[in-house]
């Protein structure tokens, strides 16, 4: 994926609303590109994800196919959960993801506070990004 695929594709993501064109740029420049198989465990049960993925093709599912957020998975890293059940590629298609790692993403919230407030009020959608403004 070239740099101005990734740029694209980050801009596509709620989670970088907002974020200027020199810091989504350095964004895409640390984003590794990766194809997941189709069934292949990206997260084992129990185990804290150490990366954030933004899925840029195909998806992300629990073993018991429950269908995830195209953006995997900011509570995790943030409060270091780890998932109940495997995390799966799209049984059929795969997944095509933007990684990130946990230490980048922690950087980024705090030299993009517009990431922070995303990832704040898609937390709380009773919250408009306004109130954070103040």
């Amino acid at each position: 994926m070239t740099l101005s695929e990734k740029i694209l594709a980050l801009r596509q993501c709620s989670l970088f609303e907002g974020v200027g064109d020199s810091e989504i740029t350095a964004i895409a420049e640390i984003c590794r590109a990766r194809k997941f198989m189709a069934g292949s465990v990206i997260t084992r049960a129990h185990e804290v994800p150490q990366r954030l993925l933004i899925v840029t093709n195909g998806s992300l599912q629990q073993l018991n196919g429950q269908p995830l957020s195209a953006v995997y998975d900011v509570p995790s890293l943030v409060l270091n959960l780890a998932p109940v059940r495997d995390v799966v590629a799209d049984p059929q298609l795969g997944a095509e993801c933007l990684m990130i790692s946990k230490s980048h993403f922690f950087t980024i919230i705090q030299e993009c506070p517009s990431v922070l407030v995303n990832v704040l009020t898609e937390a709380d959608p009773e919250r408009s990004k306004a109130s954070f403004a103040a």
